[in-house]
């Protein structure tokens, strides 16, 4: 079946110039045009003839269409019955509930919707407005991948258990960061929704700001064990005060999750600590099937025995290919970062690896030899600013490792404020011995050693192979 070709306009007086009746593919793009109520009438018109469309995108943000005008739009929606893909981008328009219930009930009449991308972003729909939007979609029946901004919408509580209706969900991303719905009642209803959704594969959980404490982090606990059928998990509780209790009810329900293959998880400044960290840990090293995890636990106050707890876990993830570990600014010092990087020495496939080790009071020595020993690495980011890294035994330590890394083609060094010295600098040379190396960036910071750096980027130019050599 070939592609439909995609109609775009970027003005609104052209698509109203168009031939409506020819459209079956459709993006309209008029984000932070002044459009106004009358505009938004008149692109409701406008879609109202466009009886034809099966795909429909339109990025209103910031377009200052009000209550009024989504009303408006929504009204025009509601008659391209045929709609089965639709994108609608209405973010920071202000908004309210009688807007969000228009747009909920014309939602409701496209019997054909597949998939729907909804951006309410920066609005003031509150409760009412979304629980209406949630009611109107679970109408919606083939409806199989959701993706919901609604972030900074003043929102409490909510119609949660209509997206338990929503019975064909296989991707389901809901963006709540900065509203109020950190009461037991709430989260609640929303994890008793998707508990419900028995086809759910792919979820994305985005609660930043919204002042859940670690008994309610719980609920999603027991919520992820019985979503046996998720493949790919994203959860972000970012400066949450989750706690010890917290993360170990998050670990255990993580141990359920067996078919896991991706997840990402951010709990940067969410106070779980030493032992926090390592009840987490124990649940990961269930989720033998991951091949890329993505794991914030910056500003956590974890130490050498969490950052031990961690490694041993990560050893056990056989099958990982790609990770990105966030510990800045925590305690782990030398000897906790030698563990979590002995821990890795032992994941085979591992060919992509991101580390962020900044403030760390990682002294002298650190298991860099461990770095060798990853044969499968192509991509190395090490982000190891604000230690104490650098005397000469532990930098040519580092590079002697990193010169074993036979394919690597993409390595990333953010070194600074380590007292790396004049001398000191031109070991980095060595990096020249890396014979796949086709991307190299060298970050030392404010370090007053500019013949140096000009002679170490001499060397490694004569490395005809770099496409891309950046040192600063």
């Amino acid at each position: 079946m070939l592609e439909q070709k995609c109609s775009q306009f970027y003005f609104l007086e052209k698509f109203l110039n168009s031939k409506f009746d020819d459209h079956t593919n459709l993006e309209i793009k008029l984000n932070s045009i002044n459009i106004e109520l009358q505009g938004s009438s008149q692109l409701g018109l406008g879609l109202g003839n466009c009886i034809n469309l099966s795909t429909l995108a339109i990025n209103l943000n910031n377009c200052s269409i009000g209550d009024t005008g989504v009303q408006e739009l929504s009204s025009g929606l509601a008659q391209c019955t045929n709609l089965s893909d639709l994108s609608l981008y209405l973010g920071y328009n202000n908004i309210f509930k009688d807007g969000a219930s228009n747009l909920g009930s014309s939602l409701a009449k496209l019997a054909n919707l597949q998939s729907l991308i909804l951006s309410v972003g920066n609005n003031q729909i509150g409760q009412d407005g979304a629980s209406e939007i949630l009611i109107g979609l679970a109408n919606c029946s083939k409806l199989s991948k959701l993706i919901i901004y609604l972030f900074r919408n003043n929102i409490r509580e909510c119609a949660w258990s209509e997206v338990g209706k929503m019975s064909n969900l296989h991707t389901l991303t809901i963006q709540l960061s900065d509203n109020k719905i950190g009461c037991f009642e709430n989260l609640h209803g929303l994890c008793s929704a998707l508990a419900k959704c028995n086809n759910l594969s792919n979820l994305v959980l985005i609660l930043n700001d919204n002042n859940i404490d670690f008994e309610n982090v719980s609920i999603f606990g027991s919520t992820l064990a019985k979503c046996n059928k998720l493949s790919n998990l994203t959860l972000f509780f970012g400066s949450i005060n989750i706690k010890l209790q917290g993360s170990s009810q998050l670990g255990l329900g993580l141990g359920n999750c067996i078919n896991l293959s991706t997840l990402a998880i951010n709990l940067n400044n969410c106070n779980i600590g030493d032992y926090g960290v390592q009840e987490l840990s124990s649940g990961l090293a269930q989720c033998t099937n991951i091949s890329d995890l993505s794991l914030y636990l910056g500003q956590n106050n974890i130490f050498k025995d969490g950052a031990s707890k961690l490694g041993s876990s990560l050893a056990k993830l056989a099958k990982l290919q790609s990770l990105i570990l966030g510990l800045g600014d925590n305690q782990i010092g030398q000897e906790g970062a030698s563990e979590i990087l002995t821990g890795l020495a032992n994941c085979s496939k591992l060919s992509k690896l991101i580390i962020y080790l900044f403030r760390n009071n990682i002294l002298y020595q650190c298991a860099w030899s461990e770095f060798g020993k990853m044969s499968n690495l192509h991509t190395l980011t090490i982000h190891l600013s604000g230690n104490d890294i650098g005397c000469l035994k532990n930098i040519n330590e580092l590079c002697s490792a990193l010169a074993k890394c036979n394919h690597l083609s993409n390595l990333v060094l953010i070194l600074n404020d380590n007292n790396i010295d004049f001398a000191n600098v031109s070991i980095f040379g060595s990096l020249a011995k890396c014979s796949k190396l086709s991307n190299l960036t060298l970050s030392f910071g404010q370090l007053r050693v500019s013949p140096a750096i000009k002679k170490l980027k001499q060397k490694n130019l004569k490395a005809k192979r770099l496409v891309k050599l950046q040192i600063y």
